[in-house]
């Protein structure tokens, strides 16, 4: 659909020319076509796409031309020896092109966000301004200026909401106790339960700081602490060995982590709590146990295990999976 009316708009006169203007619309619709869905997923956009794709789309047709060929020649063993060689010196060398490449300054614009009203709305809005070129009817160019104010509308008033949110999340990542305080549009993390630096882990917490914490990480770092204050309800958190529970305390919310308790039996009845978290790194056994508890207790509690984040939002608390 957008290929042929990219292709149109020029005609080289050489045919080297040709096939590199081809590639380019082939590359260019490709990328109108997914960077919404990228921006929405992974948060970035790739700046060198059109140099990248030069090597990257006749590559790609080599290696299922040579892979086909690969399986019709494997009963001979000689043939599919080289054609496995071939095979794997191709791919190696547009990895190795596409590794170049990515290397390169600014090579990725970082940090973006959609969320999945944004996602739609923009592509209606490209479908429209292509209907718009194709067709030349001033009704399909009305239609482009609404949703590109209403694109526009939605993701200020998101903004907005993103710069001037307050919230606590405790993240559901396995084997760690990442949790993020959010206010002004920064984010400043609070890692225990035996933190160790993950970059899985810190994937998985992306996603939610890019959306409420626009800005980044706060340059004030919020100290290792076992109680703290947030919006007038107090944490306790209960996680290293090296310090002892406490034995006469109230607290809104008691956080439990790191295996350091295997039942609430081993809490002193004079220490009081309304909500018992969970934490992610407690093993699934020890999560298991003390969630069935607290159940039978009939006492309030959050497992990220088995519930996922535990997100508190200013004047509200949410339990999002």
């Amino acid at each position: 659909y957008l290929t042929p009316l990219f292709t149109g708009l020029l005609t080289p006169r050489s045919k080297v020319a040709g096939y590199f203007w081809e590639l380019s619309c082939v590359s260019v619709a490709a990328q109108l076509a997914t960077f919404p869905l990228g921006v929405l997923y992974f948060h970035r956009f790739p700046v060198y796409f059109l140099l990248a794709n030069l090597f990257v789309i006749p590559g790609a047709f080599g290696v299922m031309a040579l892979g086909v060929l690969f399986f019709i020649l494997a009963p001979f063993e000689p043939a599919a020896t080289l054609l496995a060689q071939a095979l794997d010196f191709l791919i190696a060398s547009m990895n190795s092109i596409v590794f170049f490449i990515e290397k390169l300054p600014a090579s990725t614009m970082d940090q973006l966000w959609m969320d999945p009203t944004q996602t739609w709305l923009l592509y209606l809005l490209l479908f429209s301004l292509f209907s718009t070129l194709l067709s030349r009817k001033v009704q399909w160019l009305h239609a482009s200026l609404a949703l590109a104010f209403l694109w526009a509308t939605y993701s200020s008033v998101l903004w907005i909401d993103r710069v001037h949110s307050s919230r606590l999340v405790l993240y559901q990542v396995a084997g760690s106790g990442y949790l993020d305080h959010i206010a002004s549009g920064f984010f400043t993390p609070r890692l225990h339960s035996g933190w160790q630096k993950d970059n899985n882990a810190d994937y998985q917490t992306l996603g939610n700081r890019i959306r409420y914490a626009p800005f980044g990480e706060s340059q004030y770092p919020q100290p290792h602490q076992e109680l703290m204050i947030w919006e007038g309800k107090t944490f306790l958190f209960i996680e290293s060995d090296s310090l002892p529970i406490p034995i006469a305390f109230e607290t809104d919310y008691l956080v439990v982590g790191g295996n350091r308790i295997s039942s609430l039996q081993q809490l002193p009845e004079q220490l009081k709590f309304h909500t018992l978290v969970i934490d992610g790194s407690n093993s699934r056994r020890t999560a298991d146990r003390l969630r069935e508890e607290a159940k039978t207790a009939g006492t309030r509690h959050h497992s990220i295990i088995h519930h996922g984040a535990l997100i508190l939002e200013k004047n509200a608390d949410k339990d999002r999976n």
